[in-house]
């Protein structure tokens, strides 16, 4: 957190919690009562303030202000970077993942070390040729019927290559 959101906070202790004008969109865009937020520097400094507190509810600390945050799905949401690496939606780099899973809408969801992401969907068709069946091969046809037997809900044998891991 800033140290002047800190600081603000030690001075006016007491200040009400916001809900219900700030959400997080699938694709890591803020959104004030539904419009984006498009100031760059605005954009930072809520991704720098964003965090949990203890009933795991996500919220932007805005000075003495805590701010609630609706997601759309997730807390984090990640992308590919132009160096194919993961980055999440506030700028941290994603340097671990241990877990990968496919919901009933093939969005694919990851457990990297800030916790439960998702995928920005426009980086799917990059981020596929990562997809290996676990027979090891990456025929097509073959990762296709695994997918859409992962998406109907059974077993697909399916695994993602990241680094040194299969996930």
């Amino acid at each position: 957190m800033d140290d002047s959101v800190i600081r603000a906070m030690a001075k006016w202790p007491d200040v009400p919690a916001v809900y219900g004008w700030l959400s997080l969109s699938r694709r890591g865009d803020w959104l004030i009562r539904g419009e984006p937020v498009r100031h760059r520097p605005s954009r930072a400094f809520i991704g720098r303030n964003f965090s949990v507190d203890r009933r795991g509810c996500w919220f932007f600390q805005n000075g003495p202000q805590r701010v609630y945050v609706e997601l759309e799905y997730t807390p984090w949401i990640v992308s590919l970077d132009g160096e194919n690496n993961l980055v999440t939606h506030t700028g941290k780099f994603v340097c671990d993942l241990s877990g990968a899973w496919l919901d009933e809408d093939g969005s694919l969801l990851l457990l990297t070390g800030h916790g439960v992401a998702l995928l920005d969907h426009r980086d799917l068709e990059p981020f596929s040729a990562r997809l290996r069946h676990g027979t090891g091969e990456d025929d097509e046809a073959l990762l296709e019927r695994a997918v859409e037997q992962t998406r109907a809900g059974r077993p697909g044998d399916l695994f993602i290559e990241w680094g040194e891991c299969s996930l």
